[in-house]
């Protein structure tokens, strides 16, 4: 199960992160790639309902996310939810 409340605070910690520190970026992405969990099913609904701006800062790990499910489903949201903004 995924803990929005989590996530949101982890993308607030993110953005305060300089463009270029890349090392705690990455430690920030990782932090939020293990809250997302394992269960493809709750990561796809997660996608689908979050806010534009929640998913702005999820797409900087795209392809954490879309080779760790290597499912054709959420990379096609990310594409859809991609083109819409």
């Amino acid at each position: 199960m995924i803990i929005p409340d989590k996530i949101n605070k982890l993308i607030e910690e993110r953005k305060q992160i300089p463009s270029y520190d890349d090392m705690n970026t990455i430690y920030k992405w990782d932090e939020i790639l293990a809250v997302l969990g394992d269960n493809e099913e709750d990561v796809y609904n997660y996608l689908y309902s979050i806010d534009d701006d929640i998913f702005y800062w999820i797409e900087e790990i795209y392809e954490e996310i879309t080779e760790k499910f290597q499912s054709e489903r959420i990379e096609e949201l990310f594409i859809k939810r991609h083109i819409g903004n």
